[in-house]
């Protein structure tokens, strides 16, 4: 069971502000060149979708929202996808403020799986130990979608650290290596991997290793940490360690 995190309500202004406001907007319209606000048309599954597709997340966000008030048939549905935009573009609040709408009594179990997804990934919910985050977070058939993979694999690399398994923990964060773009978030990110392993001792490490092939990565990180802990035992240099294990896994 999830443990919701209250948000406290956003303060509403007073009869005064609303009053000036109409007032303003009332004068704004009547000037010269001012331009005429029309209301949005309608907005078609295909259109929101196409937003959606070629990485317009706030435009997504927009056009869903619309067939949400629209399509009352359909508007859990068209909610969450809403949420799940809004939380592509950057939009935390909104994606929330989406996600509170939802009733879930129309979601499919594939839905229902993306909304606590959100939830989890929003704040909202607060799973309140590593297995149960680790259960929200294990992959539907077919995968999570390719641009949660990152936020997923962060998650369940914290769970696992959490449960006190360093091994499975580091394990996500290698898998995560790959959604690394950029040079620095690559290197803090190995820098994980290490810190996560040295948590093993050189045994468990050695352990370990016999579930990977020489070629795998993580097999290189597993024999990184042995060799390391097995110099600092034997006061042996860790620098003349390395050395020797990057000539091991030259392309590591």
């Amino acid at each position: 069971m999830f443990i919701p995190r209250i948000r406290p309500g956003l303060p509403t202004g007073t009869w005064h502000s609303v009053i000036t406001t109409s007032l303003l907007l009332a004068i704004l319209a009547g000037c010269a060149g001012a331009p005429t606000q029309r209301s949005a048309g309608p907005v078609s599954g295909n259109q929101a979708e196409s937003y959606y597709q070629r990485g317009d997340f706030e435009g997504a966000a927009r056009a869903f929202e619309r067939l949400a008030e629209a399509e009352t048939g359909r508007r859990d549905s068209w909610t969450l996808r809403a949420a799940d935009a809004a939380w592509l573009a950057g939009l935390t609040g909104r994606s929330m403020d989406r996600l509170d709408a939802l009733e879930r009594t129309g979601l499919t179990a594939e839905q229902r799986r993306l909304a606590d997804l959100l939830a989890v990934l929003t704040g909202i919910l607060q799973p309140p130990s590593p297995r149960l985050a680790l259960e929200v977070l294990r992959p539907p058939p077919g995968g999570w979608p390719e641009l949660y993979q990152p936020d997923v694999l962060r998650l369940r690399a914290r769970a696992y650290a959490n449960a006190g398994d360093p091994y499975l923990s580091a394990q996500e964060l290698v898998a995560l290596g790959s959604f690394m773009m950029d040079r620095q978030g690559a290197i803090n990110n190995r820098q994980a991997i290490l810190e996560t392993l040295s948590a093993l001792s050189a045994d468990q490490a050695l352990a370990y290793l016999d579930r990977h092939y020489p070629a795998d990565e993580m097999y290189g990180w597993l024999a990184l940490v042995a060799d390391i802990k097995s110099a600092l035992v034997s006061n042996g240099s860790v620098a003349e360690t390395v050395a020797s294990w990057r000539m091991r896994f030259p392309y590591h």
